[in-house]
């Protein structure tokens, strides 16, 4: 690799190793909720009850039950007719995809799957921020980045769009794209560590690492 994407792999190999790996070496770590509900769903399981118990706790580790947020005043199963959503066959592409499988028609996927979302939570008085959907497609899907106030931050530092619209993440893909090589060894390196990550994950993972970076 050039320097570059060895920059690139390295930083996010030395984040995950000084940030998460001892979390994940916990019986029970926090940073296991995502590799919970991700191995869950790729199971295509059709216990829909269950997968919205991880799905939830996912989400509760993740930061979306904080303060006043309306999701509080549910129970886990308010998200049943979300997991059903994203178990449509029409959306089987969309799982662990690989930088290759990202084109016009999976984005189109993508950004109809969160519409779908968006309109189920929002007339719950679920506010479906950009936060909100994005970690239910990275936990479930893995093929989205988490777009909190972490990576939107890396997002404006790497010259890239903060908000989760199809043009603005079509340009994260082709950065993505762009930097393949450096992502995929990454990818390739957390294998080695035993955890398995999309390539999105990876891609948030590189944003985290750099804020993280800037504020040591």
């Amino acid at each position: 690799m050039v320097d570059g994407q060895t920059e690139i792999s390295d930083t996010i190999v030395k984040y995950f190793l000084t940030s998460i790996k001892s979390d994940l070496e916990r019986e029970r770590g926090s940073h296991r909720s995502l590799d919970h509900c991700s191995k869950f769903f790729h199971t295509k399981t059709t216990d829909h009850d269950v997968a919205s118990l991880h799905l939830g706790f996912f989400l509760a580790s993740w930061g979306m039950y904080r303060g006043s947020a309306a999701i509080r005043d549910f129970d886990y199963l308010i998200h049943r007719p979300a997991v059903e959503l994203i178990l449509e066959p029409q959306f089987d592409p969309l799982r662990a995809m690989g930088l290759a499988d990202f084109s016009e028609k999976s984005v189109g996927l993508i950004f109809t799957l969160a519409a779908k979302l968006k309109g189920y939570y929002r007339p719950l008085h679920i506010n479906p921020t950009d936060a909100l959907v994005t970690k239910i497609l990275l936990g479930t899907l893995g093929c989205v980045p988490a777009y909190d106030s972490i990576l939107r931050k890396g997002l404006r530092n790497l010259g890239l769009p903060r908000t989760f619209s199809e043009r603005g993440f079509k340009k994260v893909i082709a950065y993505c794209k762009a930097n393949d090589s450096g992502l995929t060894d990454a990818q390739k390196r957390l294998t080695e560590q035993n955890v398995d990550c999309t390539i999105m994950r990876v891609f948030d993972l590189y944003c985290h690492a750099r804020e993280r970076n800037k504020s040591t």
